[in-house]
């Protein structure tokens, strides 16, 4: 009865890793390279960028100004729905590598991210950034998101 007993606790310790690695969103949207994730949030919910939609906007003495489109995956009830979300950045051309601007949607005001926050909603902003500014440019921004927090 015993080693009956060990071996269901035993098994059963060796599924929880496997469940919660089932539970965790994938590293890109339907395997798709060009949809890697960039954040999840408490919701249960996996946000990932469509590299594809990055777009410049704007390029000229006073600012880059780009478009991403990110996709809101309910990654826990139901990871075929989804949501897409435009994000708009603003880089001024200042001497500030770490000043920046943002705002969701096509509309409204610009918020201002500082590239070296570390709370977890603006760290996700930062990761967008980052990220979105290689797709619509081509190439690194020079920072990483643990070099942007100082970790």
């Amino acid at each position: 009865m015993m080693h009956r007993m060990t071996a269901l606790t035993l098994a059963a310790l060796l599924l929880l890793p496997a469940a919660a690695a089932e539970a965790a969103p994938a590293e890109y949207w339907n395997n798709n390279a060009d949809f890697p994730i960039i954040a999840t949030d408490d919701g249960g919910y996996a946000w990932y960028l469509n590299r594809g939609s990055a777009r410049i906007a704007a390029n000229d003495a006073e600012s880059l100004i780009f478009s991403v489109d990110v996709l809101r995956v309910d990654a826990e009830q139901d990871p075929s729905a989804f949501e897409f979300h435009r994000w708009w950045f603003r880089k001024p051309q200042s001497e500030d590598p770490y000043t920046v601007f943002m705002r969701q949607g096509d509309a409204g005001d610009w918020s201002p991210l500082d590239l070296r926050a570390a709370d977890a909603e603006s760290l996700s902003a930062v990761r967008l950034f980052l990220a979105g500014w290689q797709a619509a440019t081509g190439f690194s921004y020079g920072l990483s998101p643990a070099d942007s927090t100082g970790e």
